[in-house]
């Protein structure tokens, strides 16, 4: 039987610093240049001082690496028990917020590259956490996917300041513009407006099918929401809180759909906005200008099933987190050779190993589950 081996990388798109047009390499399998290894990495936060965080959630034991964005290499590497979507960085604190996937929340100092000792906060009745958002020095919020609601929490102490029902399957949390809250609603087709005081739900907005991503536009007072399987990207108005608008996301000249855009990123400087394509192996690329319609620039090819989305203007590099890679082949792949092929994953080659597959199988990251 042959199934996809799933290993992931962590690649970098270096931009102009103009707002040129992107062009898409002709012939090219991937514009975007490998830099550190993952294992299905889900989400990216970046520290003031440089350093490029992914939360790793896949086959293998699950970690935590630090990228160092001005030595060109990974810092270090906390393994966890278990770990999800959520990952924030409370800046006065130095550490990061991680979730579980279970009922709890993480929080782990993290200083010039190293990681401290986690402390574990438990949520009862908090069903697979999921989006964490940082609010001030102090608290932050996780929602909880399977329980569908919303846990506002003191990181200092775990204590559980408030909590409110949301909309079915919450999965992406994001501050607003006057002290409000955005949850995403996977299973919905919707996004819950929180008042930050109340803790309140002030309007629940109908946007595309699986909101998965969200990105404030600054100085325009909008949300962007990422739906992935609507192949659009919702425009909600920050100040009637109205879905305004949808940017339809597909190759150019084609009526097929299917590209799942799960992940945004803005270049401030240029107003180009980034849109995953997981199920295209593409980033697209859109000048959102001054004019009515945004444009499309192109697509460009990364790596495969980009996951999440970062860009550093201090870096002026797009970073992106790719979800998979290319391989298919048995059920028991051997790794390549050590600096070959970024350490992706090969299919083994050769005659067929006299040990039954069951007791050979291996996760992406190498280790065996027997």
């Amino acid at each position: 039987m042959l199934c996809l081996t799933l290993l992931g990388l962590l690649l970098t798109l270096s931009l102009p610093a103009s707002g040129g047009r992107t062009v898409t390499p002709d012939g090219a399998r991937f514009a975007a240049q490998p830099v550190a290894p993952a294992d299905t990495p889900l989400n990216l936060v970046e520290t003031p001082d440089g350093f490029l965080i992914s939360t790793n959630s896949g086959y293998g034991g699950h970690y935590l690496q630090a990228y160092d964005e001005r030595q060109n290499k990974v810092a270090g590497r906390i393994d966890l028990p278990s770990l999800w979507y959520g990952l924030a960085y409370a800046p006065g604190r130095k550490s990061l917020l991680a979730s579980t996937g279970a009922q709890s929340v993480l929080m782990i100092p993290f200083h010039e590259g190293k990681f401290g000792k986690p402390r574990e906060f438990g949520f009862d009745g908090c069903e697979l956490t999921a989006g964490i958002a940082v609010e001030d020095g102090t608290t932050a919020v996780v929602v909880c996917n399977r329980s569908y609601e919303a846990i506002r929490f003191d990181f200092l102490t775990g204590e559980i300041l408030q909590r409110v029902r949301v909309g079915e399957f919450p999965y992406a949390v994001k501050v607003l513009p006057d002290h409000r809250l955005a949850v995403a609603n996977w299973g919905q087709t919707s996004v819950s407006i929180l008042d930050g005081q109340s803790f309140k739900v002030l309007r629940t907005i109908s946007v595309g099918s699986h909101p998965t991503n969200e990105l404030v536009l600054p100085g325009q007072r909008q949300l962007l929401v990422a739906c992935s399987d609507s192949d659009l990207v919702s425009v909600i108005d920050l100040d009637s809180l109205r879905e305004i608008r949808r940017l339809k996301i597909q190759i150019p000249n084609s009526n097929v759909g299917g590209g799942q855009p799960n992940a945004l990123a803005l270049n401030p400087a240029t107003g180009k906005l980034f849109v995953a394509l997981a199920a295209l192996n593409a980033v697209a690329a859109l000048d959102l200008g001054t004019g009515d319609e945004p444009r499309l620039d192109g697509l460009i090819p990364v790596g495969t099933y980009p996951t999440a989305l970062l860009y550093s203007s201090r870096a002026r590099k797009l970073y992106i987190a790719d979800g998979r890679n290319l391989v298919t082949g048995p059920s028991s792949p051997r790794e390549a050779d050590s600096g070959s092929n970024g350490g992706i994953v090969e299919p083994r080659r050769g005659p067929t190993p006299s040990t039954p597959p069951a007791q050979t199988h291996k996760t992406d990251s190498g280790q065996r589950t027997d």
